[in-house]
């Protein structure tokens, strides 16, 4: 049976739907493996793993293992594909809609295209073949107006479910976008997705209740709080809203570990690795990327981030 391991995100829900779906139309088994950090160990052999950066085989010598990635890391010794290599950026919900998918599924992977900021990066005819079918979901090609139009709603009530139920919530995710038909379905809540469209307006508001305790300084701005729920992405795009001019950090506390977001920058990725390096780990976009830090290292986290905000 294949082992289907996914980001617990927008960008590997929607990839595992294109991935999940070859797999039944060739009648293969599997199983759902979502994840919520970027790293995953794949035991045995027969692994598929989807947007996660940090894939780490047990066996290093099996070769029935796959990556689909779009970050820049270090080449695992499994079989690995990942656009970059040839000098494209687009997310892994394109690469994999454009092996296994079809044209009249292409809302489900803009949702993912615009979740991670990817509007401008894939191809041209991509948006054409959406506005083609779907124009009231494109009123143009451009990352801001999509974010804030249909499709960015779409993302987050796939990044809600995933806030309120984790792991659950990403497999549920999955399911109502197999059973959702279009995206004004989607939209008004039909079948699945109204109970995702419930979840979202939950979420809004605990966002909602979290915010306003920033901290501002001159070059970003922080927030830390602690939530039942899987909150940081969700402020972390509201908080991008409130100060769009500064570099965002947001820090979810969970038991052991500070969970960070940085948006609003460049060179994120570049950054939070170094910011967390010793201390815990980090990753992703240079436009957005995550990580974490042991909860007892948040004095020195704090710190590195005031030296770094101070040119030291």
């Amino acid at each position: 049976m294949i082992k289907l391991h996914f980001h617990a995100d927008c960008d590997g829900i929607v990839s595992a739907f294109f991935v999940s779906g070859e797999l039944d139309r060739l009648e293969i088994p599997y199983s759902l493996y979502p994840s919520l950090g970027s790293t995953v160990e794949l035991s045995g052999k027969g692994n598929i793993s989807l947007d996660i950066s940090n894939t780490i085989p047990v066996n290093p010598k099996s070769k029935w293992n796959l990556s689909i990635d779009h970050h820049i890391s270090d080449r695992s010794p499994i079989l690995y594909s990942n656009p970059r290599n040839s000098g494209f950026e687009w997310p892994v919900c394109f690469t994999t809609y454009a092996l296994f998918g079809d044209t009249s599924e292409s809302w489900k992977a803009a949702i993912a295209v615009v979740a991670d900021w990817c509007a401008e990066k894939v191809p041209p005819s991509f948006w054409d073949t959406v506005k083609s079918r779907w124009p009231d979901i494109v009123p143009e090609v451009n990352q801001k107006t999509l974010v804030e139009h249909q499709l960015g709603e779409m993302a987050i009530m796939i990044d809600s479910t995933v806030s309120l139920d984790r792991a659950k919530g990403a497999i549920y995710a999955l399911s109502a976008l197999k059973a959702a038909k279009s995206p004004k379905e989607f939209l008004e809540g039909k079948g699945k997705a109204g109970k995702m469209k419930k979840i979202k307006d939950q979420m809004l508001k605990e966002v909602d209740f979290v915010l306003g305790n920033e901290r501002v300084s001159d070059k970003f701005i922080l927030l830390r709080f602690e939530s039942p729920h899987r909150l940081k992405s969700l402020v972390a795009a509201k908080s991008k809203d409130r100060h769009p001019n500064k570099m965002i950090v947001i820090a979810q506390d969970e038991k052991d570990k500070v969970r960070l977001s940085f948006r609003n920058g460049d060179n994120l990725d570049k950054l939070i690795k170094e910011l967390t390096k010793g201390i815990g780990d980090g990753g992703g976009h240079p436009k957005a990327s995550g990580g974490w830090i042991a909860i007892n290292k948040w004095d020195e986290f704090n710190e590195r981030l005031e030296k770094w905000a101070d040119g030291l």
